[in-house]
C-alpha cells in the first residue's frame, strides 16, 4: 500500500474474522492495482501477520493480544 492510503480494517469478531480480514486486504490490494494501473499483471505477493504470537509449532501461533487498533473477540489466545 502507498503511505497515502491507509483504510480502517473491519473485525467484527467471531468465527468469520478471518474471511472478514482477508476479503478487507484482498479489496485493498485490487484497489491499490486499479489505481496503479497493474490490475492485469501476475505479480507475487507476500503476507506477513505482524502481531505478537507464541509459537511452538511451524504451522500453530496463537495471537498474544490484539495492537495497531486492531479488535476481534474471540482470537486472542487462538491460533491464528
Amino acid at each position: 500500500m502507498d503511505s497515502e492510503h491507509s483504510p480502517s480494517v473491519p473485525c467484527g469478531g467471531g468465527e468469520a474474522w478471518e474471511a472478514e480480514l482477508f476479503d478487507h486486504v484482498a479489496e485493498c490490494l485490487g484497489d491499490f492495482m486499479e489505481k496503479k494501473k497493474i490490475k492485469d499483471k501476475n505479480l507475487p505477493v507476500g503476507f506477513t501477520f505482524s502481531f505478537p504470537c507464541r509459537q511452538s509449532k511451524i504451522d500453530e501461533a496463537i495471537l498474544i493480544t490484539w495492537t495497531k487498533r486492531f479488535k476481534a473477540s474471540g482470537v486472542e489466545g487462538a491460533d491464528v
